[in-house]
């Protein structure tokens, strides 16, 4: 999340975000995985807002499947 100062200035401040909707690109980040042949496991943690840890679960498990 960034916010604009009076000056101009930009300053970022961390924010959780559900997994897709954050700055980072999961899909070219687990295609980088493949390209140099990590088979490990990945861990993903949502520590956003963005419903019940059921609802989270089900959703995230859709998104990294769809990776």
């Amino acid at each position: 999340m960034e916010s604009t100062l009076a000056s101009g200035e930009v300053r970022w401040q961390a924010a959780a975000a559900a997994l897709g909707a954050g700055l980072i690109d999961f899909r070219q980040f687990m295609g980088d995985l493949r390209a140099v042949g990590y088979d490990g496991w990945c861990s993903f943690e949502d520590f956003s807002d963005s419903g019940t840890t059921g609802e989270k679960l089900g959703r995230n498990l859709e998104y990294i499947r769809s990776l």
